[in-house]
C-alpha cells in the first residue's frame, strides 16, 4: 500500500511540480494554493470528505447510478482502492513540494541547449532533469513512502474491516485488546521494515544515480 501510494504520488506530482517550477502565469500563486489547501485540512476531515465521496450512497456512486453509467453502487471503499485514493491526496503535497525545489535550481538554459543540439523533449528529460532532480524525488518518495506506511486514520475510516495496515493492526493489539506485547512486537516489526526499505532504496538509487552519471 505505501509504494503504490508513493508511485502513483510520484507520477501524478512530477508535472505538476515541474509546471509550478517553471510557469510564469500569473494564477502561479492559485495553483501553489490549491497544492497546499490538502495541508490546511485535518486527516480526519479529509478522510470523513472521502466517505461521502465513495460511499455507497455517496456523491460519486449517486452521479454514476442518474447518468445511466452503472445500475448499482460500486464499491469504492471499504477495500484498497479507496485507501490507496485518499492516501494519495493527503500525501501527494508532500512529494510536489521537494521536486518544485529541486526542479527551480534546475538552469533552464541546459533545456535550451539540450533542445538545440537536437534531442527530444524526452532524451532532455532522460539525461538532463531526471539525473538533477534525483535529489527532490529521493526526498519525496521517501517521505511519502514513511508517511504512508505509517498511515492509520485513513485506513481505519476507508478501509474498515477489509484493509489491515501495520499501524491498524498496532492500535488494536494495544487499544482494543490490550495485547501489550504484541502491539509492542508489531510496532518493532513496522518501524523495522520500513527503516530497512528506505536504506535499501537509499542505497540502489545511489547506485542507479552513478550509472547515469
Amino acid at each position: 500500500l505505501g509504494l503504490t501510494t508513493t508511485l502513483i504520488c510520484l507520477l501524478l506530482g512530477y508535472p505538476v511540480a515541474y509546471h509550478l517550477a517553471r510557469t510564469d502565469s500569473r494564477w502561479k500563486g492559485l495553483l501553489y494554493v490549491a497544492v497546499l489547501s490538502p495541508l490546511l485540512v485535518g486527516v480526519v476531515v479529509r478522510s470523513f470528505g472521502w466517505l461521502i465521496l465513495l460511499s455507497n450512497n455517496g456523491v460519486v456512486n449517486k452521479a454514476l447510478i442518474d447518468l445511466g453509467l452503472v445500475d448499482s453502487a460500486l464499491a469504492l471503499m471499504n477495500n484498497r482502492f479507496g485507501v490507496t485514493l485518499a492516501l494519495v491526496h493527503v500525501f501527494l503535497p508532500f512529494m510536489i513540494l521537494p521536486l518544485i525545489g529541486t526542479i527551480q535550481s534546475i538552469d533552464p538554459n541546459l533545456e535550451a541547449a539540450g533542445r538545440s543540439l537536437g534531442a527530444s523533449r524526452l532524451k532532455v528529460f532522460q539525461t538532463i532533469y531526471l539525473p538533477l532532480s534525483w535529489p527532490g524525488i529521493q526526498a519525496g518518495t521517501i517521505l511519502v513512502f514513511v508517511l504512508s506506511l505509517s498511515a492509520y486514520v485513513t485506513p481505519v475510516m476507508l478501509g474498515g474491516a477489509q484493509v489491515k495496515t501495520m499501524s491498524v493492526l498496532v492500535v488494536q493489539s494495544l487499544i482494543d485488546n490490550f495485547q501489550w506485547p504484541t502491539g509492542a512486537a508489531l510496532a518493532l516489526i513496522l518501524a523495522g521494515s520500513g527503516g530497512a526499505a528506505v536504506l535499501l532504496y537509499a542505497r540502489l538509487t545511489r547506485r542507479a544515480m552513478r550509472g547515469i552519471e
